[in-house]
């Protein structure tokens, strides 16, 4: 009867230990998909600041970077925009047409972000 009884307890440690390790993980993936969308949410400000000469400030980053990490309403569908542009960008060969993609993805850009940075 003990031997049961300490099985069971065994068995049932084992349960909540998988359990604990499965949450574990979910949540440590979940975290890892943020940080991989704010690293590209950070390249796109990064694009826009260097490639697009716009002049951001340092409180115009923190204020996109903070509506991005707690609202959401700026980068969500964007991000895959951008990313997709990213991809457009890398099929081109010829320095014009690259010109040309990098003029769509930065007007792309400062229409994304224009109602925080005060740009048309």
């Amino acid at each position: 009867m003990n031997v049961l009884r300490i099985n069971l307890k065994i068995k049932s440690a084992l349960s909540i230990f998988g359990l604990v390790i499965s949450l574990l993980s979910t949540s440590a993936f979940a975290a890892m998909h943020e940080n991989e969308e704010l690293a590209e949410f950070n390249a796109a400000l990064l694009f826009l600041r260097y490639h697009c000469s716009v002049p951001l400030t340092d409180e115009q980053t923190k204020k996109i970077t903070f509506s991005y990490i707690y609202d959401r309403r700026i980068a969500t569908d964007k991000i895959d925009l951008i990313a997709q542009q990213e991809l457009n960008i890398d099929r081109y060969r010829d320095l014009t047409t690259m010109d040309i993609a990098l003029e769509t993805k930065c007007a792309g850009l400062k229409k994304t972000f224009s109602s925080v940075l005060n740009i048309s």
